[in-house]
C-alpha cells in the first residue's frame, strides 16, 4: 500500500463528510459568529503509548479524545482534525488499526477529518493530530479570582494507576474483592473520554473564571493556573476531597506491589492522563458536574491541607523532557 492509498483508506474510514476536505493543499472551513480555537499534540511511541500495553485501536481512540479535550478545556466544541502519521513499512498493520480507533473516536464526537499527512519512520510510530473547535465563550486559565472556588469533573490517579498494572502485569483476579478497581483504571488509561457534556452545563449554567485539562497531573495543571494568573493569588486544595473509595483501593494495590506508602495520594496529585477539567468558579457547582477541592486564596502559594496538616505541593506530574 502506497502513501496516497493508505490516506484514502483513512478517508473511507471517516465518511463521505471528511472526504470533501480532501485533494487540496489546505482545508478551506467558513466561519460565520463563534471563533475557532485549535490545538495541537504530538504522541510517540514507547514515549505516549506502548503496544504492548494497549491495542492498536485504543491508542487511535486515545490520540484524538486527548485533542479534544484541549479544546474542551477552553469551551469550545471540537469540530474539525488534521491528522499525521509517521510510521515503518513493516508497522502499516497496526496504522491501519489505529485509524480504526481514531475514526471511532471521531465519529463519536461528531468530528470530520480534513486533511493531514503521512511520512516514513525508521522504527517508531509518531501521531501528530491538530484539533479545530468553535466556541462563543473562551475560557483561559487565567481569570482565577480570590474567593474562587476549584473544582475538578472527576477523581484523578484512575489513568496512572492503569499505567502502572498494565508495567507490572497485574491481572484483575490478582487481587480478589479489587477487580473492578483494576479494570477501571487499565479502561481509562486506555481510552480517556473528553469531559465535553460537563463543559457545556458548567457554561450554560455557571460562571467559570479560568479551566484546564489535567493532562500531565493535578499538581501540574495547579501550577500552570497559578502561573498563568501572574501569581496573583494562592491555591489552596483540601486533600480529603482528591479520595474515592476506588482511588484508594488502587493506591492500596500499588502500595503492596511497590512496597511504598500513600500511593493513592500521588496519583490524585501527580498522575497524568485522565484529561479531567480543572477550573474555578465563583459558583456552588452541584456534586454530579463536579468536585470542590480548594479555594483561590489571598496567600501566593499552592499548598493543601489534609491529615497531617499543611504542606506545599510540589509540581511532579509529567514531564516531557525529564
Amino acid at each position: 500500500m502506497n502513501e496516497f492509498s493508505f490516506i484514502n483508506s483513512i478517508y473511507r474510514k471517516l465518511g463521505p463528510d471528511s472526504k470533501k476536505f480532501s485533494g487540496d493543499d489546505a482545508a478551506f472551513i467558513k466561519c460565520r459568529s463563534n471563533d475557532l480555537l485549535v490545538s495541537k499534540d504530538l504522541l510517540v511511541e514507547n514515549i505516549h503509548f506502548n503496544l504492548s500495553y494497549s491495542a492498536p485501536e485504543d491508542i487511535g481512540y486515545k490520540a484524538v479524545s486527548v485533542n479534544l479535550s484541549d479544546i474542551t478545556a477552553c469551551g469550545g466544541n471540537p469540530r474539525y482534525l488534521l491528522i499525521g502519521f509517521a510510521f515503518p513499512q513493516k508497522k502499516m498493520h497496526f496504522m491501519k488499526k489505529i485509524c480504526t480507533g481514531a475514526a471511532e473516536c471521531a465519529h463519536r464526537y461528531k468530528c470530520l477529518l480534513i486533511g493531514g499527512d503521512t511520512t516514513a519512520s525508521r522504527s517508531d510510530i509518531f501521531i501528530s493530530i491538530t484539533a479545530i473547535g468553535q466556541t462563543d465563550n473562551f475560557i483561559k486559565r487565567s481569570g482565577s479570582n480570590k474567593g474562587d472556588l476549584i473544582y475538578i469533573t472527576d477523581y484523578t490517579g484512575f489513568s496512572a494507576a492503569g499505567l502502572i498494572f498494565l508495567q507490572e502485569k497485574i491481572r484483575p483476579a490478582d487481587f480478589p474483592g479489587m477487580e473492578q478497581v483494576i479494570k477501571t483504571c487499565i479502561h481509562n488509561h486506555r481510552r480517556p473520554e473528553p469531559e465535553i457534556k460537563k463543559m457545556r452545563k458548567l457554561i450554560a449554567g455557571y460562571r467559570i473564571s479560568s479551566m484546564i485539562d489535567i493532562s500531565d497531573g493535578l499538581s501540574s495543571e495547579l501550577y500552570h493556573l497559578y502561573e498563568s494568573n501572574k501569581k496573583k493569588y494562592g491555591l489552596q486544595i483540601n486533600e480529603s476531597a482528591l479520595f474515592c473509595p476506588a482511588i484508594t483501593s488502587a493506591g492500596k494495590i500499588i502500595d503492596k506491589i511497590k512496597k511504598k506508602r500513600n500511593s493513592a495520594l500521588e496519583l490524585a496529585l501527580h498522575g497524568g492522563e485522565d484529561y479531567r477539567l480543572l477550573f474555578t468558579s465563583p459558583d456552588l457547582i452541584p456534586r454530579h458536574l463536579a468536585l470542590k477541592i480548594g479555594t483561590v486564596v489571598s496567600e501566593k502559594k499552592i499548598f493543601s491541607i489534609g491529615s497531617s496538616g499543611r504542606k506545599k505541593i510540589e509540581c511532579l506530574g509529567y514531564n516531557h523532557f525529564f
